[in-house]
């Protein structure tokens, strides 16, 4: 007798009842563009966790099975941990509540897991949604560009045409990340709670090696970008915070290349004290050689993107995610620093 896999789709979401809507609805629409097979191989279901809130049901949702699960306030990593105890499922499918699904998505993750069964692990990037302010398509080009993000940057970068990749912590987004439950059973392996933002990352790395891990360029999600300054920095200078805590802890391999933010600003800051002083002119090179890259990626990514209005605030979004990205890694510097000469006095005293 023929039996179909469940693929539960796990989404943590706090104070966001309007964008929680528009994910399910997604979520609800892309269940109706499945093939007859489809429904016969796969069954869906979502499990939300109000963290820290009380539940709140979407109507509507005439597709989808929901289960609402409340919990006390938690990190996101671990209210992601406490949905995947509850449940038992085939294949868990991590996104968050500001993200919707395209329509065509779930036929392409049928397609994966179908064509693919051996992958336990798989994903896509994110996406902005069609016609969104200029200000957060500029922001989106901004992340695209190694520039900005160095190796990471294909987390944020989509493409049409199927193109199986290897998987690794540099180019899949716990926003759009599909887990097999056994995974999780077997290896014993969860998100991390000390590592925000990076939860995803720390996770992909302990069971790289282990499993088979996949991208795929084409299973592109709907992300909502904030696109204000202050989420900007909050988002890039906890990412380059934990980043820089990841190294500290021995994790993961090649990890220098995410200090180069924080080089740059040091040096920026060490040329604006010498260059007035003893007239080092040359010292400058290093920041007109900047400049020129971050002119030109901007340049290539609005007009790829065909949004050349975008340019001067992608110019812009490139340098303040650089810098936001070097001070949060400064700051684990110090923090890191602290740590150990509190662990050294209290050798000391015992």
């Amino acid at each position: 007798m023929h039996k179909s896999q469940l693929i539960t789709f796990i989404i943590p979401t706090r104070d966001r009842i309007e964008l929680l809507t528009l994910c399910l609805k997604s979520l609800n629409s892309a269940l109706t563009s499945l093939g007859q097979q489809d429904i016969r191989d796969f069954n869906f279901k979502a499990i939300v966790v109000f963290n820290g809130d009380p539940v709140s049901e979407v109507s509507g949702l005439t597709h989808l099975e929901v289960n609402y699960l409340t919990i006390s306030q938690h990190k996101p990593s671990e209210a992601r941990n406490i949905a995947i105890k509850s449940a038992s499922s085939n294949y868990f499918y991590f996104i968050d509540d500001d993200t919707q699904l395209p329509t065509d998505f779930l036929k392409k993750v049928c397609h994966i897991i179908r064509k693919n069964p051996c992958i336990d692990i798989f994903g896509g990037p994110d996406n902005c949604a069609p016609n969104v302010s200029i200000f957060e398509r500029a922001l989106e080009i901004a992340l695209r560009s190694p520039l900005t993000t160095q190796k990471t940057n294909k987390r944020h970068t989509p493409k049409l045409n199927y193109e199986e990749q290897l998987g690794t912590e540099r180019n899949l987004i716990l926003c759009n990340l599909c887990v097999k439950g056994e995974v999780f059973k077997e290896l014993g392996e969860y998100f991390p709670a000390n590592y925000h933002r990076n939860e995803e990352n720390v996770f992909l790395i302990n069971v790289e090696g282990r499993v088979e891990i996949r991208y795929f360029p084409n299973l592109f999600i709907y992300h909502k970008r904030r696109h204000a300054l202050s989420h900007v920095y909050y988002a890039a200078s906890r990412s380059g915070f934990y980043r820089m805590r990841m190294m500290q802890d021995g994790l993961g391999k090649q990890q220098i290349v995410f200090l180069i933010p924080a080089f740059f600003l040091v040096y920026l800051i060490a040329t604006a004290v010498i260059v007035p002083i003893w007239r080092l002119w040359e010292m400058l090179i290093p920041i007109y050689v900047y400049i020129f890259l971050n002119i030109l990626t901007s340049a290539l990514g609005s007009l790829k993107a065909k949004k050349p209005e975008c340019f001067l605030f992608v110019c812009g979004y490139q340098l303040f995610i650089v810098l936001s990205y070097a001070m949060g890694t400064i700051g684990s510097i110090f923090v890191g620093l602290k740590r150990v000469s509190s662990q050294k006095i209290g050798q000391f005293r015992l």
